[in-house]
């Protein structure tokens, strides 16, 4: 899931283009070791950060337990995020990142949308 915020006045067309752009960078050169660096960091900020909780620790444990090959999992993620390489992210984003794999949709506001009458 990619979600965008724009500026009321934006250009969707426009900002779909550029970020179109970007996937096929991802998809034809990879990322950087920087990028792989702050990515994997974030992701272990937010894996970290539902264990702050009770109800982050269930459900953790319930979504390794049903989607991500059973709840031992949840206690090797630190180690399989780090095991992640440029080459792996590459690969995953020219199987799952094409366009003909895309719905892109656009909410606005009443007074954004053609014919409301604003």
């Amino acid at each position: 899931w990619f979600f965008l915020s724009l500026p009321a006045q934006a250009d969707v067309a426009q900002v779909e283009t550029a970020f179109t752009r970007e996937l096929q960078r991802v998809i034809d050169a990879g990322v950087s070791t920087e990028e792989l660096s702050r990515a994997r960091n974030q992701a272990l900020a937010d894996f970290w950060r539902q264990f702050a909780t009770i109800d982050g620790k269930a459900a953790l444990l319930g979504e390794y337990a049903v989607l991500r090959g059973g709840h031992p999992r949840l206690f090797t993620a630190p180690q399989d995020y780090e095991r992640v390489t440029a080459q792996d992210v590459q690969k995953l984003a020219a199987e799952l990142l094409r366009t003909s794999n895309r719905t892109v949709g656009v909410a606005a506001g009443a007074a954004e949308r053609p014919g409301s009458g604003a």
